[in-house]
C-alpha cells in the first residue's frame, strides 16, 4: 500500500468551474511552497476530484498544511485500487495496528463509477473487522473511526482528519496593506489572508510582533516590514508603492472609527475583519496564530 496524503477544500468547491480550476492551481501552488519551505521531501501534488494528492510519506506534512488557507482538512491514507477485497484487508490492517475496543466505518464514494453505495461499503468492511477480530461496532462514540474514500480507480484508506484554516488560497483576492502594532492587528491580517488576501505586512514596533503570520504566509510575495511611522502620509505612500486595493488593522476593542475616517481620502477601502467577531471565535483564530506545532 502507497502513502499519501488526501487534502480536502470547502468554499473552493462552491465556485464556478473556470473560477474553481484557478483557485485549485493557486491552492497547489501554495501547497508547493509550503513543502519546500519547510523542507518537506514529496514526489508530486495532484488535482483529483474535489480532492489534492500529495505524494509524501513524511509525517510533517498534516502540520504544515493545516497552515495553507483554502484547505478544509488533511488525512495520512493508504492509497489502493478501488475494490472491496482490498479496502477489507486494508481496513483491518489498520484496525489491528491501533487495536481499539470499538469502531466504525465512514465510506464516501467522491466518484460515483464504484458500484457498492457508501453504505454498503461500510456494512461489508464493517462486517469483516468483526469477524476477524470481535471488536464491537460503535457509530455514536467510537474509539477509532476508519475513513474510506473512494476516487475512480483509487480507494484511500485514514484514520485521522487533521483540520485546516479553510477559507480561500491565499493570492486569489486583492492585495491588502496590513498595519500590525497588536494581536487584535495580527487576526486582522490573518482573517483577510483567509478571504485569499495577499498582504503586505507592515509595524512600527518590533518584527516578533508580527512574524507569528510567517507560519501561514505560503504564497505571499512580501515579507514583514518594519518601519519608523504609520501617519496617513506614510500609510498612503505603501499603499501606492505596493498597488494595494485595501488597507487592514485590528478594531476589537478600539475607536478605530476616527482612523477609518481619517484614512477615508487615501483611496481604498479600510477593513476590520475582527471587530465584532465573537469572543470564542477571536480567541480561536488568536490561538491558532500564536500556537507552535
Amino acid at each position: 500500500m502507497k502513502t499519501v496524503w488526501i487534502v480536502r477544500y470547502g468554499e473552493i468547491g462552491t465556485k464556478s468551474e473556470g473560477i474553481r480550476k484557478m483557485f485549485i492551481e493557486r491552492l497547489i501552488k501554495n501547497i508547493e511552497e509550503a513543502l519546500r519551505t519547510e523542507n518537506i521531501m514529496y514526489k508530486g501534488v495532484k488535482n483529483l476530484w474535489s480532492r489534492v494528492l500529495v505524494e509524501s510519506t513524511d509525517e510533517n506534512v498534516g502540520s504544515i498544511l493545516s497552515r495553507v488557507f483554502g484547505i478544509k482538512s488533511i488525512s495520512m491514507a493508504y492509497e489502493i485500487k478501488a475494490s472491496i477485497e482490498n479496502m477489507k484487508k486494508a481496513a483491518l490492517k489498520v484496525f489491528k495496528r491501533i487495536h481499539p475496543r470499538s469502531f466504525k466505518i465512514d465510506a464516501r464514494r467522491i466518484t460515483k463509477e464504484f458500484p457498492l453505495t457508501s453504505l454498503e461499503i461500510n456494512r461489508i468492511v464493517g462486517e469483516h473487522i468483526v469477524k476477524e477480530t470481535g471488536a464491537k461496532v460503535d457509530l455514536k462514540s467510537p474509539e477509532l473511526t476508519i475513513g474510506i474514500e473512494v476516487l475512480g480507480e483509487k480507494a484511500y484508506i485514514y484514520t485521522d482528519r487533521i483540520p485546516g484554516p479553510g477559507g480561500l488560497p491565499l493570492g486569489v483576492e486583492g492585495r491588502v496593506l496590513a498595519l500590525v502594532e497588536d494581536e487584535s492587528d495580527l487576526v486582522a491580517a490573518w482573517l483577510m489572508m483567509k478571504r485569499g488576501c495577499e498582504i503586505v505586512p507592515v509595524t512600527t514596533r518590533s518584527i516578533d510582533v508580527i512574524s507569528p503570520l510567517r507560519r501561514f504566509m505560503y504564497g505571499n510575495k512580501f515579507d514583514i516590514m518594519l518601519v519608523e511611522r504609520l501617519d496617513k502620509k506614510k500609510i498612503s505612500k505603501l499603499v501606492n508603492d505596493f498597488k494595494c486595493l485595501g488597507i487592514c488593522f485590528g478594531g476589537r476593542g478600539k475607536d478605530f472609527l476616527p482612523m477609518i475616517k481619517d484614512l477615508g481620502d487615501v483611496g481604498v477601502p479600510v477593513y476590520t475583519p475582527d471587530a465584532f467577531l465573537p469572543d470564542d471565535m477571536y480567541l480561536e483564530v488568536l490561538k491558532r496564530i500564536i500556537s507552535i506545532d
